[in-house]
């Protein structure tokens, strides 16, 4: 068992913490030309393009995150996966409840993670 201590909680440096302010601030900015530029974009866009489009910026973000020894933000990566997954299945037309999915996901991942997160 690890006795790591929460990521969020470990020390950091003012660089890291200055990095990670602007690895947020990169990836709104990010996040919303995407989704300006998709609404601009004629429709014949496949559906699942913009969960796809936001996964992959969600893992990307983190992905940076870790390259760089700053924590990553693991409802990020969750989010990220489960945004890449319903894209994928929009793709292929695999018919789900995916949003009453997602807040289930979301919010058990929440309730149940400090229980699975030691304190230092």
């Amino acid at each position: 068992m690890s006795t790591q201590a929460h990521p969020h909680t470990q020390a950091r440096t003012p660089r890291d913490t200055t990095l990670d302010h602007r690895l947020n601030d990169i990836g709104w900015g990010a996040f919303l030309i995407l989704m300006g530029t998709l609404w601009l974009l004629p429709a014949w866009l496949p559906d699942g393009t913009w969960l796809i489009a936001t996964g992959v910026l969600l893992l990307a973000l983190n992905a940076v995150r870790r390259a760089k020894g700053i924590p990553v933000h693991d409802l990020g990566v969750l989010l990220g996966v489960l945004a890449l997954l319903a894209g994928l299945a929009s793709l292929v037309n695999l018919s789900a409840p995916l949003v009453p999915a997602f807040i289930v996901v979301v919010g058990a991942w929440i309730v149940l993670k400090p229980l699975f997160v030691r304190s230092a």
